[in-house]
């Protein structure tokens, strides 16, 4: 499955329908684990080599950015047939190469991206599977706002306050929980200055390998207080800024937390203009993987809706 950070959220949650649907894509953010991730372009194009080699039919993510993500370039040209294509924004692409390799693909093939649930149908019918319908999730009305003593402000729909939950630090953070389906799902977010190496990265411009590189640095340093092997490691954009997140399994629960900075624009009480603070939130769904997958888009979407508000030391969901 090839994309490009700029299509990163619609192919991660592409991928983990059809993983939760037992279909099994061979997606780089889960199938290169923790001993794989490296910065050798030669044994990444060895990677992505086996990668093609055990699949049976190829999937594109493509847009008016495509051409600049090198590895998706390396797979394209790798593809005996790019099956099911699905076309982000313009559709339009400046390389030969990849203008060449697209239009051989035929027309029933091709679709414009619309929506998640259109994507999916229309991988579903190009490999000629059965229908594999987007997951409904029910919303309950709007809770009110939750004000911790921390100031802290959330909005959220669906979810409700749980009680004060005890870090492995020491400190106390509220925790919401709501169910989908017959699972439980936990929220929990800790807040505070970095206190070692912080990983921004402004807007959308970086490219594919950079990107690897903060990544692997991400997962590294996140896999010494984890203490737990990485199953996926991942890229989200938040307030124009790109961030990490990482899923892992612990306990009986499969858990997606999410790295996001923000520096301080100003000075607020003790903290200066310019330090960074992270904000670790962590989503625990206690079910399976396949479940897990089937509704961790509704973690990144929720994210995506993360608001800090330095002025006031307060963030929300909105």
């Amino acid at each position: 499955m090839s994309y490009s950070n700029h299509n990163v959220l619609p192919a991660r949650h592409l991928a983990e329908q059809l993983i939760a649907a037992g279909k099994l894509p061979w997606f780089a953010e889960y199938c290169i684990g923790a001993e794989r991730w490296t910065t050798d372009d030669r044994l990444i194009a060895e990677i992505l080599s086996e990668g093609i080699e055990q699949s049976t039919a190829g999937i594109v993510l493509a847009s008016e950015h495509y051409e600049k993500s090198f590895w998706c370039l390396k797979e394209l040209m790798q593809l005996d047939e790019p099956v099911a294509v699905l076309e982000l924004g313009k559709g339009e692409h400046g390389s030969s190469e990849v203008t060449e390799r697209l239009e051989a693909v035929p027309a029933e093939q091709i679709a414009k991206y619309s929506s998640e649930e259109a994507a999916l149908a229309h991988v579903c019918g190009v490999l000629g599977w059965d229908p594999i319908p987007w997951p409904s999730v029910n919303h309950t009305p709007r809770a009110p706002d939750f004000d911790a003593t921390t100031g802290w402000r959330m909005k959220l729909d669906g979810w409700k306050y749980a009680g004060l939950l005890k870090t492995p630090r020491g400190d106390e953070v509220p925790a919401f929980e709501r169910s989908f389906r017959d699972y439980r799902a936990t929220l929990n977010v800790l807040a505070g200055p970095v206190a070692g190496e912080s990983l921004p990265m402004e807007g959308a411009s970086i490219d594919d390998r950079a990107y690897r590189e903060l990544l692997i640095s991400f997962v590294r340093q996140y896999s010494k207080t984890i203490k737990s092997p990485i199953s996926g490691a991942h890229l989200i954009y938040v307030g124009g800024r790109g961030h990490f997140a990482v899923s892992y399994r612990r306990d009986s629960a499969w858990i997606r937390k999410y790295s996001l900075n923000f520096p301080l624009d100003r000075d607020v009480k003790q903290h200066r203009k310019g330090d960074v603070w992270e904000f670790a939130v962590t989503f625990a769904f206690h079910g399976p993987f396949e479940e897990f997958c089937r509704y961790a888009w509704c973690f990144d979407r929720a994210v995506e809706t993360f608001q800090w508000h330095p002025e006031r030391a307060t963030f929300e969901f909105a």
